[in-house]
């Protein structure tokens, strides 16, 4: 009762990548593409916020946001955040990272 509607859309968002089938791979091929041949760096020293874990690793790429590249084991931010993104301000979005957009979009729009 508490959380804002974005954070419920993040929170979803994690849902639908696990549970809706083809998401996942989608996902995972998207993030692969935009982040080949990147290293892993750590969160707390790429974003200056200390309260990431020392094991907390994300690729750079041209994330709006350096937590969206942020490497787990069988999830992801992409999804989540993207479509956080998309809720609060879908003109921002697609001015400045056009990719992520149409990748939102295309799931958005299989309902």
């Amino acid at each position: 009762g508490v959380e804002s509607s974005s954070t419920v859309i993040h929170e979803m968002s994690h849902w639908l990548e696990e549970k809706v089938p083809g998401i996942r791979r989608e996902v995972v091929d998207f993030y692969n593409k935009r982040t080949k041949g990147e290293d892993l760096v750590r969160l707390r020293d790429v974003t200056g916020n200390k309260a990431y874990g020392e094991d907390e690793v994300t690729r750079t790429d041209k994330w709006l946001h350096p937590y969206m590249g942020k490497e787990y084991k069988d999830a992801s931010e992409i999804l989540s955040m993207g479509m956080e993104m998309m809720y609060e301000n879908p003109a921002y979005l697609a001015k400045n990272d056009p990719e992520m957009f149409d990748f939102i979009y295309s799931v958005v729009r299989r309902g």
